[in-house]
């Protein structure tokens, strides 16, 4: 059944704030089938036939969402297609900070805090008469941690967001990137890449990332989604006196791996 699209006659479009709206003709000829199933046989079965869902093929962020038979004139079937915008046609973007409560055992500074207490001459156990015990301290600190998410349509396929999720969640920036050109390497965490998709032929996504601030530990500055360990003595609980530490008995590693975050074309 030839299929002729696009007819000048019928034709309509609209520009809106959310996007385009327009309807396209079609005239199929040779239809076979009697009444009703002139019409099925139009819209299901004609070779290079729109499909709801379907992207128009001039207006990347408008689908088709409706098929409306105009009339039936022997073996020939009128339709109008139905186009309207995409949801998310522009790209959102949600920007804001919170801060978490973690644990720490440095100042301000970045220095080991500790306390001491020395036990009076008259203290009741003798052994500890007059000595100075020191002890290193842990504590719970709010630190503040920027958001940004940003959703977006994408005409991608399954496969391709399994793999955007593979590459970049739970991975930190290798250097600044689209939406923070100056943030320092490991700032930024991917925590979430989430896709869905409903009747239209692309994936609404959104990308969700955490900012930690650098910190300085004894003069050298780290990426904020480092994390500290220290030792804690078993018998106290708490970390001990920062003036006997050597070189094991605290470290700041990167527990993520890095990636270029402007791979994700998020601008």
């Amino acid at each position: 059944m030839p299929l002729l699209l696009d007819l000048i006659e019928g034709h309509d479009a609209e520009l809106t704030t959310n996007g385009w709206t327009c309807t396209r003709q079609a005239i199929v000829t040779g239809v076979t089938g009697t009444g009703a199933a002139k019409i099925y046989n139009a819209v299901l079965n004609t070779p290079g036939m729109p499909v709801i869902g379907e992207v128009h093929p001039d207006l990347p962020y408008t689908w088709l969402a409706r098929i409306h038979p105009k009339s039936i004139e022997g073996d020939i079937v009128t339709l109008e297609l139905f186009y309207q915008p995409l949801e998310y046609y522009t790209t959102e973007y949600d920007i804001g900070a919170s801060s978490s409560q973690v644990d720490t055992n440095l100042d301000i500074d970045g220095d080991p805090v500790s306390v001491s207490y020395t036990y009076p001459s008259d203290y009741v156990e003798e052994k500890y008469q007059n000595v100075t015990d020191i002890q290193g301290v842990v504590y719970s600190v709010y630190k503040p941690e920027g958001r940004i998410l940003v959703t977006k349509q994408e005409g991608i396929s399954r496969s391709t967001l399994l793999g955007r999720i593979s590459t970049y969640e739970n991975k930190v920036n290798t250097s600044g990137w689209n939406l923070d050109p100056s943030a320092p390497a490991g700032s930024w965490l991917c925590i979430e890449i989430r896709g869905r998709k409903s009747n239209t032929s692309a994936y609404v996504v959104s990308y969700s990332f955490l900012k930690r601030p650098s910190f300085v530990r004894e003069g050298t500055t780290y990426p904020g989604w480092s994390e500290q360990l220290v030792y804690i003595d078993p018998n106290s609980g708490k970390p001990p006196d920062p003036d006997t530490w050597d070189a094991e008995t605290m470290k700041i590693i990167m527990p993520y791996e890095y990636v270029d975050f402007d791979g994700l074309n998020l601008t």
